[in-house]
């Protein structure tokens, strides 16, 4: 009698490769991000062991994002053109040789050189992962899966920041004592991930649902069921006429700001902390990873928040564009009042608390870009990329010569009160909705 009741055809239950394509995209920016943040907390031993002064060790760090900058739409490009899973696994091999390459730095202009090739190879990462979550992911989650993203990108570059601070100076504890390690051997070590994560990306991952012996009917039928992704014709027009139009512009000037906000504590944050509050190397390290870590959470809180909010009230504006605004003008304030603060865990509290404000705008900018970009999702999204990392090329530079000219380090974070502001603008100029290139209605 029982097996008359029950339903003769039950329906199978989704597959979950989508969950595992947001692992990969999670991986990729954890691995990028512990060797790319090396560098400042190892900022001292480097410039002792080569020569330089805080000048030539501002621009070697400018290079790495000049280099990214510039690589972001060829990278986006070739992500459109080969797809993700050839063009991921190449870039994720490329870092990981050229951040071993570090090992042999000689002077400034080999690691200029090296800076500056890390950052071309590591310029697809977020390209190819946004085009990843328009392909894989329904839209009704892109929000989360790229507030995951950058979550795990400064889980990466937390993990970076501590472990290189206390493998230079070496720990000496009553439970535990390291030697110290020369800061080379640290880039080597960073390096050696990248390649079996690129073998395991490349052997498992598809660049479509469908073409994935792993994803059943019914995980497709609910990828697309949301998704913009669905079979159809090209709208014929370039990605280039998308890029330039007007309504783009406040997207890519508050991603500007927002990445000359961000790359300060992948720089110059750990040199800051030891000269106005007088930190140990080792302290620095960590005490930077916090403020990387605040990301952490934002990044997963904002994705569910915008998420939630665009099912509850159908409005990008109320889930996106004021999310951002209120969320970068509470971490302008977070700043400015870190600054008159003189006690180190305090200020890094503030500061923190300041960056987990400003990180709930990343969700929104990426799931709008992502929105905007139609088709042309990989290209666009690397002009967003490239914008926001000229700011973060710009910046380093800008932070030296503020230091070295007015002989303060504490007015730095005046600097980026007004940058954190200038974004917080920029969004109330930006209208999240709809595609900027076609005739489809704004929703």
């Amino acid at each position: 009698m029982a097996n008359s009741l029950s339903s003769p055809n039950p329906q199978p239950r989704p597959t979950g490769a989508r969950y595992v394509v947001v692992v990969a995209i999670c991986l990729a920016a954890t691995i990028a991000y512990m060797g790319r943040n090396c560098l400042g907390v190892a900022s001292d031993a480097v410039q002792q062991d080569l020569g330089i002064g805080e000048t030539e060790m501002g621009w070697a760090m400018s290079a790495f994002f000049w280099a990214y900058a510039m690589a972001q739409v060829p990278a986006g490009w070739l992500g459109n053109r080969f797809g993700p899973r050839a063009m991921l696994a190449i870039y994720a091999t490329l870092w990981s040789v050229l951040c071993a390459a570090f090992y042999f730095v000689g002077g400034i202009l080999s690691l200029i050189a090296l800076q500056a090739g890390f950052g071309i190879a590591q310029a697809g990462i977020f390209p190819c992962s946004a085009g990843m979550i328009r392909h894989w992911i329904p839209a009704t989650r892109w929000a989360l899966a790229v507030g995951l993203m950058g979550s795990f990108m400064s889980v990466g570059g937390a993990l970076g920041s501590t472990v290189t601070g206390y493998a230079i100076e070496g720990i000496s504890t009553d439970w535990l004592t390291t030697t110290a390690v020369p800061w080379q051997w640290v880039f080597v070590a960073f390096a050696v991930p990248g390649l079996p994560f690129a073998a395991w990306f490349y052997s498992w991952f598809r660049n479509q649902p469908e073409e994935h012996a792993g994803v059943n009917e019914a995980e497709q039928v609910l990828i697309r069921r949301s998704s913009p992704e669905q079979p159809r014709t090209s709208t014929g027009i370039p990605w280039i006429v998308t890029a330039v139009q007007w309504g783009m512009l406040p997207l890519y000037a508050q991603q500007f700001c927002r990445g000359a906000g961000y790359i300060f504590f992948a720089t110059w944050f750990p040199k800051y902390l030891r000269e106005t509050h007088g930190v140990t190397t080792g302290q620095s390290g960590f005490l930077t990873a916090l403020p990387l870590l605040s990301v952490v959470a934002s990044g997963i809180i904002s994705g569910l928040l915008v998420d939630f909010l665009w099912q509850k009230t159908g409005s990008k504006r109320i889930s996106r564009q004021l999310t951002s605004v209120l969320s970068l003008a509470a971490c302008a304030a977070c700043i400015a009042a870190a600054y008159f603060v003189d006690n180190a865990v305090t200020a890094v509290a503030l500061i923190s608390l300041g960056t987990f404000c400003g990180s709930l705008a990343g969700p929104p900018s990426s799931a709008t870009a992502i929105d905007k970009a139609g088709e042309h999702t990989e290209q666009i999204y690397g002009v967003m990329n490239m914008v926001g990392n000229l700011g973060a090329a710009v910046c380093p530079a800008v932070v030296a010569w503020l230091a070295v000219t007015t002989g303060r380090w504490d007015v730095v974070l005046l600097l980026f009160v007004g940058i954190y502001a200038m974004a917080a603008v920029s969004w109330m100029l930006l209208d999240p909705r709809g595609l900027v290139a076609s005739d489809e209605p704004v929703v």
